[in-house]
């Protein structure tokens, strides 16, 4: 896999900083023409309520996150590339469970139009004992370029 600089966008201050291929959560983290932003974290062992109430035996990872693309025309985000990276280096995709728990789940293909910040909610199911140190990383479906976001779990 190719090196990849990542430009992140300093709180408050609009400008970019090279950061290598990891950003941290609330930071704008730019790869390959979209900008990933991570705006909340939760861990739960349910969601949903009523008859759309899921439950698990190990965690549910709720992320917030706003996609925008920064290119001058639409591009797609396919829901695989998008992978939650335990410590011990286990990748888990999102859950088919939480599609009709969130209404603005990311779909298995994301569109997303250029300059349009899109919010979306990434719903992973994991072990208890994988939580902890997880991160959120990005695949490049054509050039295999990743970077990851921590989350501070």
């Amino acid at each position: 896999m190719a090196a990849i600089v990542v430009a992140l966008a300093m709180p408050g201050t609009g400008q970019a900083i090279s950061a290598g291929n990891t950003c941290r959560m609330y930071q704008s983290c730019a790869h390959h023409g979209t900008t990933y932003r991570v705006t909340r974290v939760k861990i739960t062992r349910s969601i949903g309520s009523g008859y759309s109430r899921e439950t698990t035996s190990g965690r549910f990872i709720v992320i917030s996150i706003t996609l925008t693309d920064t290119k001058s025309s639409p591009s797609t985000i396919l829901a695989s590339n998008l992978t939650l990276m335990s410590r011990r280096g286990d990748s888990y995709e999102v859950t088919d469970r939480a599609f009709a728990v969130f209404k603005n789940g990311l779909d298995l293909l994301e569109n997303i139009q250029p300059h349009l910040p899109k919010a979306d909610i990434l719903v992973y199911e994991l072990p208890a004992s994988a939580v902890r140190g997880s991160v959120l990383q990005i695949n490049d479906l054509w050039s295999g370029d990743k970077a990851k976001i921590t989350l501070g779990i």
